[in-house]
């Protein structure tokens, strides 16, 4: 199989129903999220991000619009305000095949759903353990706000990032 990968991101709304399925079993994969919330953010989202190696799907990630609740969540949890105004956008769903992994196509996917945000601010949340999913936030200058919070779905911590809004970015 070939190396080459193909990311495209495009709102929800231009994807055809399969290819929203199959974004939303991929994020399934990950074990992030909770089903009773993934198809109403997955259609609501701001951006929606796939990898293909040749037709095969490898990686998603998505530009959110988190839920005044999901906000509400994690200054509770985490200590950490995210409001609307300041971060709009929450950076998610981010999951590569582990067949696809090491060849940045995680730098490559947040890339582009981070692209559509035009400069405004982003939180996201990631486990504690995952090394590298902090370095590419780390990259693209997120910093850790707040404090780790145990994940609903499993024996591990979550810590919250923001980005927050960046006014000189160069124009085209």
């Amino acid at each position: 199989m070939s190396t080459e990968f193909t990311v495209v991101a495009q709102p929800p709304q231009t994807f055809a129903e399969p290819d929203i399925q199959d974004f939303m079993a991929m994020v399934r994969a990950g074990g992030e999220v909770g089903e009773t919330v993934l198809e109403e953010n997955v259609r609501h989202a701001e951006c929606l991000v796939v990898a293909r190696q040749g037709s095969c799907l490898v990686g998603v990630a998505a530009l959110k619009i988190p839920k005044a609740s999901h906000r509400r969540s994690i200054k509770v949890k985490a200590g950490a305000t995210v409001g609307a105004e300041q971060f709009p956008f929450e950076l998610g769903y981010v999951f590569v095949l582990p067949s696809a992994r090491g060849q940045r196509l995680g730098n490559r996917l947040c890339q582009a759903a981070l692209d559509p945000a035009d400069g405004k601010g982003v939180f996201a949340t990631a486990r504690t353990s995952n090394d590298h999913m902090n370095a590419i936030l780390a990259e693209f200058h997120f910093s850790k706000i707040g404090r780790p919070y145990k994940s609903p779905r499993g024996g591990y911590q979550l810590q919250v990032f923001v980005r927050q809004r960046v006014t000189n970015r160069p124009r085209d």
